[in-house]
C-alpha cells in the first residue's frame, strides 16, 4: 500500500489497519479489511477492502486396517465396531461410515467406506474391509 501527503513526508503518517496487520482468519468468509492514514495534522483518509477467505483443503480421514473376526458357533451375523479417525485445518469434520461401526456382518467379506466432510464441503474418504469367519 502506497499513502500520500501534500504536507507530510511519508515518513511521519501513521498506518493503521482493522484488523490488525498478522491476524489470523480462522474461518472461511469473507472479512472488511479497513486502513487509515493519518498525517501530522491529524488528518485522516481511510479505504476499506475485502478478503475472501476460501477452505479448498480437504479433511484427512484414517480407516483402520481391514478386520477379521471369527462369528460365535452358530451365529450368522457379527456386531463389529471399529475407529475411523478425521481431521480438517479449520472446521469440524463430520465422519460417516457405510455401513457404520457397531453394525452386524454376515459371514463373509464386506466392504466399508468411509467418508469425511468439513464446514466448506470438501471431502476425503477410505475403505477398508470386515471379514467375518465362520468358527
Amino acid at each position: 500500500m502506497t499513502a500520500t501527503d501534500s504536507c507530510t513526508p511519508s515518513g511521519q503518517l501513521v498506518i493503521t489497519q482493522n484488523p490488525a496487520v498478522g491476524t489470523v482468519l480462522n474461518n472461511p468468509g469473507t472479512y472488511t479489511i479497513t486502513i487509515t492514514v493519518t498525517n501530522a495534522n491529524n488528518f485522516s483518509s481511510t479505504c476499506t477492502t475485502h478478503v475472501t477467505y476460501v477452505d479448498s483443503t480437504p479433511p484427512t480421514i484414517t480407516c483402520p486396517a481391514n478386520i477379521t473376526v471369527t462369528a460365535a458357533s452358530g451365529k450368522r451375523l457379527t456386531i463389529v465396531t471399529y475407529a475411523v479417525t478425521a481431521a480438517d485445518n479449520c472446521s469440524p469434520v463430520t465422519v460417516t461410515c457405510n455401513p457404520p461401526s457397531g453394525s452386524s456382518f454376515p459371514i463373509g467379506t464386506t466392504p466399508v467406506s468411509c467418508s469425511a466432510t468439513d464446514a466448506s464441503n470438501n471431502t476425503a474418504s477410505c475403505s477398508f474391509t470386515v471379514t467375518v469367519k465362520k468358527k
